[in-house]
């Protein structure tokens, strides 16, 4: 059994969306592809990659937003579900950044 490459994934969803026919051509059902799926690097095989390897902290984002982005990544790179690598995301201190962000709805103090 072969994995399929990011390109090669984001090539499939373009088509899926092509078939809806909502999208203009095959660049805007790619545009398209590509913001529903950020976690695939959409380099062609053969070229270099378009975004680093690395991901730093997104300054001033949300703990939901720093945690979602983490857990994409840790998910393409290791190839494991989402769920998986959300939780390995997860750490102490965006833990505490989202009850302090989220204060009302988890009980928190309101200050």
């Amino acid at each position: 059994m072969t994995m399929q490459s990011d390109w090669d994934t984001l090539c499939d969803h373009t088509d899926e969306l092509m078939a809806t026919g909502h999208y203009g051509g095959r660049y805007e059902a790619m545009r398209e592809a590509q913001r529903r799926n950020p976690h695939l690097d959409p380099t062609p095989p053969g070229m270099q990659p378009m975004r680093p390897t690395t991901t730093r902290p997104m300054a001033g984002a949300s703990a939901e937003a720093q945690l979602d982005a983490a857990a994409r990544q840790i998910a393409a790179d290791r190839r494991i579900s989402f769920a998986r690598a959300y939780v390995e995301a997860l750490t102490p201190q965006l833990y505490q950044q989202y009850l302090a962000e989220h204060a009302r709805k988890t009980g928190g103090s309101h200050a």
